[in-house]
This record gives C-alpha cells, structure tokens and sequence, in this order.
C-alpha cells in the first residue's frame, strides 16, 4: 500500500490526538503541526497542539490563540510526534503519555521511535511529507493550511537555497500558491521584520567569532551574559549568519540555554556533513543543519572540544 495513503488510514481511526513538535520548535515543526491540526478538526476530530517553548518571534504572528496549548495535559487517544529527530526532543512532554504513536519525521538521525514511524530523510521538510498524505488521500486544503506548509517549506529549505530542495519541493510550493496564499507576505513576515535586539546580537556575533581553518570556520560561544547584555534570547538563524561569510564553509555557534549548552551547525555545502559532528555530541540532523544539547554546563569546555572535531574535518 501507498505509504502516505497507509499511515493516514492508521491515523484516523483514532478519534482525539496531541501533537508534539520539538523543542524549541522552528518553521517546519510548527508550520507541519498546525497544518495537521486543521487537517485533523476538517474531518471531525480532536487536535491539539502541545508546546511548552516561546514561539519565534516571525512565525508567531501567522497563530491564532487557539493553535497551541501551553502546560496542558489532555486526554486523547494517540500522540504524534512532527519534526523530532529523536525522543528526547519532545522532553518532558512525553511523560505525561504512553509513548508516541505516530513518529512523522525526515531527519536522517531519526531512529523509529513510534509505534508508528513515516520517517523520510530523503525529503526536505516534515511539511513535505505533511502535504504528501494530504495529497495521497484527496484531502482538501485550505488557505490556512496552505500558508503553514508554505511557512514549513520555505523555512526548511532556507527559502530553497539548501541541497535538501528538489524538483518535489517546488511542485509542492506551486500547488500552495494555485490555493492563493501571498508567498512575498509571507517570507516578509519571517525574514524581513526582525527586532533591532536580534539585529544587534548578530552584529556582535559575527564582529566577535572566532575563525579558523583557513577562514572555512567560523565559531562563536553565546554565553547567557551576552544574552541578557542585549535583551534577545532568539538564537534562531545566528549559525546561519555565521555560515554565510565569505569563504566560511562550516559554522557553529554554541549558547548557553536552561543550564545546558545548545550547539547549532551549518554548513554551506554537502562537502562537509555537520551531522556526524552532532552525532558525536548526542545530537543529530541533516548534512548542512544540525545540532545537539550538551548536559555540559561549562560552554568554555564544550566550545573548546567542538572547535576541534571541526578542525579535523576541515583539515
């Protein structure tokens, strides 16, 4: 059987759900969470979103209160996981629930770890694979939903500059715009109204790193001094700023987050793939988008041991 049109039948014939995308949640986890939400409450069934994290500033505009629950337990009958690499992504969320039951995911680190897994690493965004049942199964979409996996596409693929892009990616973004949402809208809400503390973060980000390997690395340690001196805790997108200097092929920046260090890795290309770093750390991911949380409190010693690892590679 068609494997979307398999997994969407298993779906349905439970009737309430919570989903769970993962911490810290960014475009594609939450764009592919509500899309399914919609999906879901279109057939008749009950959704919810659970989220614990802040909602990025340029994805928070597009939600209406009712999206997401907040410090909520509810009683459903199965949980899906969206966009979660591995389990201990949905942190303490998943203890208020028999484990997960539907694992809908495309990171290639994912190890199966649902009841039920549709796991495709060779897709470019958990929207992607969202809007594949969709399609398979002859549901309707709507505006609302349109805008979502427009929002989980276009941020997943770096507004389709990342290698994960393929031919799929831009028939999928074709059949959103035929539903008529405003694409310029949309990518000018995300990309174009960021708030003058996260712009000057970034500025002393990029004046301060450290760059190494013959100019193709570049890194930086975020301790939480240096967050709470600029009053922007939105680390969002920085590794990107980093990765995209002028001969930097790999970027890495660390920050200091709830008493753990948080590392994100980018790389410009597929000549280096940043998840075998992240993997050695315990986290995981794609080739050019990774990244991991390190028990390790003091982010002097994990920025240290993370410059290394990278050199080698870049050697």
């Amino acid at each position: 059987m068609n494997k979307y049109k398999e997994i969407w039948e298993k779906i349905i014939s439970y009737n309430s759900f919570v989903i769970l995308p993962h911490v810290k949640s960014d475009g594609d986890a939450i764009g592919s969470s509500i899309a399914l939400k919609l999906i879901l409450e279109s057939i008749n069934k009950k959704a919810y979103i659970y989220l614990k994290d802040k909602i990025p500033y340029n994805i928070s505009s597009f939600l209406k209160s009712e999206d997401i629950s907040k410090n909520k337990k509810f009683d459903v009958e199965a949980v899906i996981a969206l966009d979660s690499g591995d389990i201990s992504r949905l942190r303490d969320r998943i203890d208020d629930f028999n484990g997960v039951d539907f694992n809908i995911d495309h990171h290639i680190s994912n190890d199966n770890y649902g009841k039920h897994n549709l796991v495709l690493p060779e897709k470019s965004s958990t929207g992607e694979i969202i809007f594949n049942i969709i399609k398979n199964n002859n549901i309707r979409i709507s505006k609302r939903v349109a805008e979502f996996l427009f929002i989980a596409l276009a941020t997943d693929t770096g507004r389709f500059m990342y290698s994960n892009v393929s031919s799929d990616s831009f028939v999928m973004a074709s059949e959103l715009l035929k539903v008529g949402i405003d694409s310029s809208y949309i990518l000018n809400k995300i990309y174009s109204e960021k708030p003058i503390e996260k712009a000057k973060l970034e500025s002393h980000v990029i004046e301060n790193c450290e760059i190494l390997s013959d100019g193709k690395l570049a890194v930086f340690a975020l301790t939480r001094e240096i967050q709470d001196r600029f009053c922007c805790y939105d680390t969002e997108d920085i590794a990107e700023k980093l990765r995209d200097l002028r001969g930097v092929i790999v970027s890495a920046l660390l920050y200091e987050y709830n008493s753990q260090v948080k590392l994100s890795l980018r790389s410009k290309d597929d000549t280096v793939d940043v998840s075998t770093i992240a993997i050695k750390f315990g986290g995981g991911g794609h080739k050019q988008a990774s990244g991991a949380t390190i028990s390790e409190d003091n982010i002097n010693e994990v920025y240290k041991k993370v410059k290394l690892e990278l050199e080698k590679v870049l050697k």
